[in-house]
């Protein structure tokens, strides 16, 4: 967190917002969360609305918002009971050869409690070490105005 500012390490141009969600309403009208079948969510069950039976304890009560299309939208919320309301809950950017995931799910509050919050960390390992065997990228020769545009 840089001050009070949230989202300004994001190495993103546009970083968006990282807010709660809309709660007036959910005691009755619930966001709905879904993810897509995606690594992250290997031996899981994935690929539509998420199951509160299941995913209750990890389930975040924070999401991205406003931010770039990102290279893989893994999950994502929306509401649309009373106006609307939306976010991205985890998501896989590119950054330069590399990528960079942004989550909110309640993984690290739920280590040792839950075992979805420690499958989720294991294939979120399992997909971003998948590259290390390929041999290092040359850094692009504009990696410094990357760099500024992002704000580092």
């Amino acid at each position: 967190m840089n001050g009070t500012n949230a989202v300004a390490w994001a190495p993103l141009v546009n970083k968006g917002t990282l807010s709660g969600q809309r709660w007036h309403n959910d005691w009755l009208y619930r966001h709905d969360h879904w993810t897509k079948r995606h690594p992250f969510f290997d031996g899981l069950p994935s690929g539509g609305l998420m199951d509160y039976a299941f995913y209750r304890n990890v389930i975040p009560d924070k999401r991205w918002a406003g931010l770039d299309v990102p290279a893989e939208l893994v999950a994502a919320s929306i509401d649309t009971s009373f106006g609307y309301d939306s976010g991205v809950l985890s998501a896989v950017y590119r950054l330069g050869a590399g990528r960079v995931v942004l989550n909110t799910f309640k993984i690290c509050e739920q280590l040792g409690q839950d075992p979805v919050a420690e499958r989720l960390l294991r294939n979120m390992i399992r997909y971003a070490s998948a590259a290390t065997a390929q041999p290092h990228a040359d850094m692009s020769s504009d990696f410094e105005k990357q760099l500024e545009a992002i704000g580092y």
